[in-house]
């Protein structure tokens, strides 16, 4: 037996009894403290890892009952020995201490770490349910709200049919008021329907051949009444030659469609809007540039985040087109869903929000140039490669 071991050994009665008389303020029990002193002498019995600290301290101890513990030992080494040797034992003992705080430490971490990553499961599970929750809802709602919509439609109509002609002009205003809520609601429960596909990665394109300089055209002509309502101008950049892609038109009107709408909506009255088209390897992009209020930096991570909208939400007005117009904020969303469905990337630049300089800003589209349709793989595919590109392939 080592000389440490045994003095120890002579100084475990008082060790228990500074036990003792510390009962009932502790929560230690004598004979986990007895435990700990035995396991102590017996680590003082070998040199290198104090083991059977380790195995005691495993089955109940934590680092606020190991310092108690110690600081028991330390107060009968101070009353039993002489200062020079109760510092020689302090001194001999330190180095089980420390090795039996860094286990604790390690094992508590341990612990930590699991509790963690076990409310962190609970968490996923959760957000997943509240996911499932979401998507079932936004489906039943649109479906329901579709019913009353189809009745609300078809009553007005034959209202319209069975009203005589004498009276339908005093009818007509109503009627037509009628027709634009049903028409409008139809748009934001469709919009639901199509936000709902995108995060559920069901939004199926139906892929052929696709001039994109004939759809912006073809886009300035539906816009038009619009645009000449607002004093707006509409211009184009190299759009008559461009090529074609395989790509889903009706889906690309509506991408590009909502883009203008947004620079409409935020240009004021006799602003420019310009669309101009560039052919790059592999990809074509899209610009569409305004001459508005632009975006604050702030905003620019966000602008393509569902249900988002830019300034106060109690000033906006109901129209899609009437500047700072409202809605529900899905437009943008949908944008960036149908370009990545195809494929592709989708961004905004502007110098910042100013209502008086108005600086503008830039959407950029970028979609691959495909000579036939593409299969699921490698649609995806190219959608990685393309999230990767640069984003200063083309000058503001």
């Amino acid at each position: 037996m080592s000389e440490l071991a045994a003095r120890l050994r002579q100084l475990r009665p008082q060790f228990l009894a500074q036990v003792a008389q510390a009962a009932g303020a502790i929560t230690t029990s004598k004979d986990d403290a007895t435990r700990f002193y035995d396991a102590l002498i017996a680590a003082s019995e070998t040199e290198g890892t104090p083991a059977s600290l380790f195995e005691v301290f495993k089955q109940w101890g934590d680092l606020t009952t190991l310092h108690l513990l110690r600081q028991w030992v330390w107060e009968t080494v101070r009353l039993e020995l002489p200062p020079a040797e109760a510092l020689q034992m302090v001194m001999a003992l330190e180095d089980h201490f420390a090795a039996c705080v860094l286990c604790l430490t390690e094992r508590e971490s341990e612990r930590q770490a699991q509790a963690t990553e076990a409310q962190l499961r609970q968490m996923r599970a959760r957000l997943e349910r509240l996911d499932q929750s979401k998507s079932k809802f936004v489906s039943v709602a649109a479906h329901e709200l579709r019913t009353p919509l189809t009745l609300i439609e078809g009553y007005a109509r034959l209202m319209m049919n069975e009203v005589e002609a004498e009276q339908f002009h005093r009818l007509e205003m109503f009627l037509q008021g009628l027709e634009g809520g049903v028409k409008r609601l139809e748009e934001i429960v469709e919009a639901i329907v199509d936000i709902s596909l995108i995060d559920n990665d069901m939004l199926a394109l139906s892929y052929q051949p696709l001039w994109l300089g004939t759809l912006i055209q073809q886009l300035q002509v539906e816009l038009a009444e619009v645009l000449a309502e607002r004093r707006l101008t509409l211009n184009t950049v190299n759009v008559v030659d461009m090529g074609f892609t395989y790509a889903d038109s009706e889906r690309a009107r509506q991408m590009l469609l909502n883009l203008l709408e947004n620079a409409i909506k935020f240009t004021p009255d006799e602003g420019a809007i310009t669309v101009s088209v560039q052919a790059l390897p592999g990809f074509f992009e899209i610009a569409v540039a305004d001459t508005g209020i632009g975006i604050a930096a702030e905003n620019l991570e966000h602008i393509f985040d569902k249900f988002t909208a830019v300034g106060n939400v109690a000033l906006h007005t109901s129209s899609k087109t009437k500047f700072k117009g409202g809605g529900p904020g899905l437009g943008l969303s949908i944008a960036r869903g149908i370009a990545h469905a195809h494929g592709g990337t989708i961004w905004v630049e502007s110098p910042g929000y100013d209502e008086q300089a108005l600086p503008g800003s830039v959407f950029h589209v970028m979609l691959p140039e495909l000579r036939e349709p593409p299969n699921v793989a490698s649609r995806l595919e190219r959608a990685e490669e393309t999230r990767a590109l640069p984003r200063h392939l083309s000058p503001v």
